[in-house]
């Protein structure tokens, strides 16, 4: 995970002893994954570098504070759970990945369709392995700290593609932690359809299962009914209350992605 350090500088009036020591200061304004290094007070001409600014402090007043601030960057890997060319989960996860970037996260776009892999089959395991294109979107995901997922509907259920893909990734690697691909890793989840429901059967199935599997899915979803009237014929989202919905749940998963990273 990158990071990149800044200087903010607020100035206030009151007492910095209570400022400093209050452990209910917000520091959100900052933005999500960010965090604080180091703060420098300035007083009376003199500069203290500390290095927590929670640390006990025995000034009466302080004038300025400048923080150095980390901005934590986690990787996000984004796709749907389809192979369909034109597939609208395909159109909302673009716009979904983009949201994240905007959100200060680092984010992986991929298809499917580029990971041919056979249904899952114990004696094809057995015979000859994990097929490769599993074993390499196993590498993705372990080399990430997030998913980003829009799920299709099928049958009031989760797709075949998408489970199938879970299943071979699920698989046990000699010489690696059992389920390394999804334990203690985030996950957001994103469905629509033309239909009034917008895919949101298939999401109780998709949460279930990347519960199950040590995942920590975030309470935040987006569902988009009515999916064929929601973008452009650029694949732009277009109307704004779901545009700002969406937003809400990839700034939670970036948020969440970045605070369990740096403590990992």
């Amino acid at each position: 995970m990158s990071q990149r350090t800044t200087s903010v500088v607020i100035t206030f009036s009151h007492c910095a002893a209570d400022f400093l020591n209050s452990s209910s200061f917000d520091f959100s304004p900052f933005g999500p994954g960010k965090r604080v290094l180091a703060f420098r007070s300035t007083f009376f001409g003199s500069d203290c570098l500390y290095g927590s600014p929670m640390g006990a402090i025995s000034l009466d007043f302080c004038h300025q504070l400048t923080f150095t601030i980390i901005q934590m960057h986690p990787r996000i890997l984004a796709f749907a759970g389809s192979t369909r060319t034109r597939s609208f989960n395909k159109m909302l996860v673009r716009v979904a990945a983009e949201s994240a970037i905007e959100q200060g996260s680092e984010v992986s776009l991929i298809d499917l369709r580029d990971f041919p892999i056979p249904l899952y089959d114990g004696d094809l395991e057995e015979q000859e392995g994990i097929p490769e294109k599993a074993l390499e979107l196993r590498r993705l995901m372990c080399a990430h700290h997030g998913l980003l997922l829009s799920c299709p509907e099928y049958n009031s259920a989760i797709s075949a593609v998408l489970k199938n893909a879970i299943d071979w990734v699920s698989r046990p690697v000699e010489g690696e932690p059992s389920l390394a691909a999804f334990s203690g890793k985030t996950a957001a989840l994103m469905a629509t359809s033309p239909g009034a429901l917008g895919g949101i059967r298939t999401l109780v199935s998709v949460r279930t299962i990347l519960g199950n599997l040590g995942m920590i899915v975030m309470p935040k979803q987006f569902v988009l009914p009515n999916a064929g009237s929601s973008f452009d014929e650029h694949g732009c989202l277009t109307p704004e209350l779901a545009r700002n919905r969406l937003a809400d749940v990839t700034q939670q998963l970036v948020s969440i992605s970045a605070t369990l990273a740096e403590q990992s």
